[in-house]
């Protein structure tokens, strides 16, 4: 936390994503963050489709690099 912004990280082992690794591969993804701070709930969301209800049409496309 800097100030009054987060900045979050994400690592997820490759072997996890069950996604075989190639050059300029495209996969869906969606992040979704609960901030909680005991009185209410904040959701912040990278993508979207995850939030509510589940629609894996609104992951936004990654593409891996070279």
């Amino acid at each position: 936390r800097d100030g009054g912004k987060s900045i979050y990280e994400v690592a997820i082992p490759w072997a996890d994503l069950n996604i075989k690794l190639e050059k300029r591969k495209m996969f869906p993804i969606s992040i979704l963050v609960n901030d909680s701070d005991g009185s209410k709930v904040t959701q912040y969301e990278f993508g979207g489709g995850i939030a509510g209800k589940v629609d894996p049409r609104r992951f936004v496309p990654v593409v891996l690099a070279d």
